[in-house]
């Protein structure tokens, strides 16, 4: 799958900088972005076109083996977040789908939105501050 030229964020408590990232940051939605650092740094980043994505279910934590092997097959993992961005009133019913498909999962929880793990670091292409 190419990436389209979609903006994701990323939510930190410092600036990024395009020229010292490592592997395995986290981009998704302002929501979830939100969800998991509701102070600090929001950063938009664009992603090349020519990413190669990779699709993974969302476990709740990643192991560094697994996006390893990943990482070997393209440079972006995308994943359907289960577990950050999802509307409170969802919440109980996120919970009893945890263990379906990705697809009964979001017919259920409508909330639900992919993130994306960047794999390559090289095929960010830009980073901008949106809020402090």
């Amino acid at each position: 799958m190419i990436a389209e030229e979609t903006p994701y964020f990323h939510g930190s408590d410092k600036v990024l900088v395009k020229e010292d990232l490592n592997r395995f940051l986290h981009l998704g939605t302002i929501k979830q972005v939100r969800s998991r650092w509701p102070t600090g740094i929001i950063h938009k980043v664009t992603i090349s076109q020519n990413a190669k994505f990779i699709t993974m279910r969302d476990k709740g934590s990643w192991r560094h083996e697994d996006l390893m092997r990943a990482a070997r097959r393209g440079s972006v993992v995308k994943y359907l977040n289960r577990y950050e961005g999802i509307d409170l009133d969802e919440l109980e019913i996120a919970a009893r789908c945890d263990d379906k498909s990705d697809s009964v999962f979001k017919r259920h929880v409508r909330s639900a939105r992919e993130s994306l793990i960047i794999l390559s670091p090289e095929i960010i292409k830009t980073i901008e501050i949106i809020k402090i």
